[in-house]
């Protein structure tokens, strides 16, 4: 649900594709083709050089095949933030002016490698009925 008014047509163009996006993959019945079009499209969507899907697999998360090598920081920040955002169960960034401060030293060297790590929670074992509050 939009909580703001649009700032003009751009805007307005810009969440008509994603939405479009969002409509193709939940459109697939192909898991591997969702995971393809989810990657291709976050990729364009977010400008980001690269795009790994990660899978709860034997009770730990992996990263599907086929992902390019990242920096040793982006690697670790990857794993500290996919913690921190199951357990605040929301997406977080390593850049984000108010990052745990655990993780200082490891966004610095994030920023000293110019990468930036955002990790986007989609879920869809959680029912929007179980989402919401009350």
């Amino acid at each position: 649900m939009l909580r703001q008014v649009s700032d003009g047509p751009g805007q307005t163009a810009a969440l008509r594709g994603a939405l479009a996006r969002v409509y193709e993959v939940v459109r697939e019945p192909d898991l591997d083709a969702q995971l393809a079009l989810i990657d291709s499209h976050l990729g364009e969507l977010l400008d980001a050089s690269d795009v790994r899907i990660l899978r709860l697999h034997e009770g730990r998360w992996v990263a599907q095949d086929g992902c390019d090598v990242l920096p040793d920081a982006a690697l670790e920040m990857e794993t500290a933030l996919v913690v921190r955002a199951l357990a605040a169960e929301r997406s977080l960034l390593s850049s984000h002016p108010m990052l745990d401060p655990d993780l200082a030293e490891l966004s610095a060297r994030c920023r000293a490698e110019r990468c930036t790590v955002h990790v986007l929670l989609l879920r869809s074992d959680i029912s929007i009925a179980d989402s919401r509050d009350d």
